[in-house]
């Protein structure tokens, strides 16, 4: 064969080897310990026609007055091209962002229901012509639903039982498309009748997502009577920072003119039969003092019918100086349509916050996928984001969202590197580490859409410029690397790098990874890095050890745990003295930890050698 179609079938093969080394899965909104109000979803007055819900005003949970359960995910970031603001995501997930089946990866199961309130339907006729309408989509910006899988459609039958009126299967579709059904069987015309949506998933196929929108039921209707009449907020508005999401105030202050948008966007959907020519206007203040910043009013546009508008809108001038001792600044926008008859208003306003904080971020603090590394397990892999600061500034650790994996991460442990260049990348011959600190392990803040946490030992002050906050997976970490959360709405450079063989390259996945430097004053925050230096130390002899070896500790009674060198727990056992010999013949040759607990704190790592 021809040396240059070798040379170039070779090359193939290698730089789609390296784009292969990086992968995204589902993120697992965990939240172990919320408080779900079950008594607010146990309404006993029935509901009367209309019934409207676009869940706009909602966010997590859906409207406790509309619905009985809270297991599908209230969002605005999970859509693409939404009929209006706010949509919910049927998953995988329980209310409580757990799997459904957390053993089984390839369990075929049915996952979330959203059930309607009972709603009176007794005093209607067949022919009063009653229709329930909704939106679906496939997909959006999670993961598109396979063949087997689908969404379903229950209505409540006068005995209690439930009938399936549609369905749909998985597809490749990223548009949110209408459905009609009528409610004209006298069956279904009782005091309580009640309606639920069940979506089935796949666990092994990335729990798939379908996101739901635009639900109406009332009379008088008929098959062809499509029309929505609203104008409204399609999405959110844009954050108002250049590249950053959030950051501090004083690095804000330190260079507006570098981090401030001259303009931003409006997305309004025009969803009636015909252009519509409105007004909307938005005002601007600083939340701590109420200070007014020059907002728009009366900005008017056309929009054509069936369309999502993006409107440009000039950005304010913020002129706010933050108090000396102020930690967290917020700015608040609220923009507002002007009113149209015979129109739902309930999607005319919306509200955001633009906050400045103790970290920066590309993310928007919602993930909707999971970020990780297909790692060889010889070698280390390694993630890196860049990040500029614009004053002098003190890094106190940094903020990491994890998703959840099947079978467990938690004792997975990775290192924190603060590096200032990556040899390769923007003209580096080579990496250089500020700092670095080892022994983390992946943990969760018990909140949806938390972060944990990590703070150094030693804080480091970095000058003006660049500098890269990286996380290291040991070698033989496994295949299967740590789960990192995926903003997937970023739309701007993603500042992302990764290393799995041995060099450093740009990251080709789409969104912003959930990692975040804590930059300023000293942390208050019980979620800590784990383990932390603590007030007692252990030696270990010989070490080099062939069969046993010994500890000696300041205690007695301690707990002492051997880990692989991945992170694996391989052996643990209590100690009965402060010296104590612990036989090792089974272990194989290699590089091992050990750490003792003495019911109060943990030791510090100790590195073992087994020959």
């Amino acid at each position: 064969m021809n040396k240059f179609i070798l040379l170039f079938i070779a090359t193939f093969i290698f730089v789609s080897n390296i784009y292969a080394q990086e992968s995204v899965a589902t993120f697992y909104r965990i939240n172990d310990k919320i408080n779900i109000d079950k008594a607010a979803y146990s309404k006993t007055t029935a509901l009367s026609l209309p019934f409207f819900e676009d869940f706009t005003n909602y966010e997590t949970y859906p409207n406790p007055l509309k619905w009985k359960d809270a297991l599908v995910y209230i969002n605005n970031t999970f859509p693409i091209n939404p009929i209006s603001r706010g949509v919910a995501t049927f998953d995988g997930l329980n209310a409580y962002g757990v799997p459904y089946d957390s053993v089984n990866k390839y369990a075929s199961i049915y996952a979330d229901s959203l059930t309607a309130q009972p709603i009176d339907l007794s005093n209607y006729l067949p022919n009063d012509s009653i229709y329930l309408s909704f939106y679906y989509q496939p997909g959006g910006n999670g993961f598109e639903p396979d063949l087997n899988d689908s969404l379903m459609l229950f209505f409540k039958l006068s005995n209690g039982l439930w009938n399936k009126v549609w369905s749909k299967e998985g597809a490749s579709s990223t548009d949110f498309k209408q459905v009609l059904l009528p409610i004209t069987n006298p069956i279904y015309l009782t005091s309580n009748f009640q309606f639920r949506f069940i979506n089935k998933v796949t666990m092994l196929t990335n729990d798939d997502h379908w996101n739901l929108d635009y639900i109406k039921i009332n009379s008088s209707r008929s098959q062809s009577d499509t029309l929505i009449n609203d104008l409204a907020f399609a999405k959110n508005p844009d954050f108002l920072l250049s590249d950053y999401i959030h950051m501090p105030y004083n690095q804000f202050q330190a260079a507006i003119n570098s981090n401030w948008l001259s303009e931003h966007k409006v997305y309004l959907r025009n969803n009636t039969l015909n252009t519509i020519t409105n007004s909307f206007n938005y005002t601007a203040k600083e939340l701590s003092t109420g200070l007014v910043f020059a907002g728009f009013s009366n900005f008017t546009t056309s929009i054509p019918t069936n369309t999502t508008a993006n409107l440009a809108l000039l950005t304010y001038t913020p002129t706010y100086t933050a108090a000396a001792n102020q930690d967290k600044v917020v700015f608040e926008q609220t923009y507002y349509t002007a009113p149209i008859a015979n129109q739902n208003t309930i999607n005319d306003t919306v509200v955001t916050k633009q906050v400045f904080d103790n970290y920066l971020a590309y993310d928007d603090g919602s993930a909707e996928k999971s970020y990780y590394l297909n790692l060889f397990n010889t070698l280390p892999g390694k993630i890196a984001v860049e990040h500029q600061l614009y004053t002098k500034d003190t890094l106190r650790g940094i903020a990491i969202q994890f998703g959840r994996q099947i079978p467990t991460n938690a004792n997975k442990y990775f290192s924190i590197a603060i590096m200032k260049t990556l040899a390769g990348i923007n003209g580096a011959v080579k990496d250089s580490i500020i700092y670095k600190e080892d022994f983390f392990f992946p943990r969760f803040r018990d909140s949806i859409n938390g972060f944990w946490m990590y703070t150094f030992s030693s804080p480091v002050i970095l000058p003006v410029g660049s500098f890269y906050i990286s996380t290291i997976q040991p070698a033989l970490s496994g295949s299967d690397s740590l789960y990192f959360g995926l903003d997937a709405n970023r739309t701007l450079a993603n500042h992302q790098y990764y290393n799995v063989l041995n060099s450093w390259q740009s990251s080709q996945i789409d969104g912003a990874l959930m990692i975040r430097p804590l930059l300023g004053k000293a942390i208050a925050t019980a979620s800590v890095a784990t383990p932390q230096p603590s007030n007692f130390s252990i030696s270990i002899s010989p070490n080099p050890a062939h069969d046993y070896i010994s500890i000696q500790s300041d205690y007695n009674n301690t707990i002492m745990e051997i880990y692989a060198m991945h992170g694996t727990l391989l052996y643990t056992t209590t100690l009965e003295g402060s010296n104590s010999i612990i036989p090792i013949p089974t272990f194989q040759p290699g590089m091992y930890f050990v750490r003792c607990n003495n019911g109060r704190n943990w030791s510090n790592f100790t590195k073992l050698i087994i020959e």
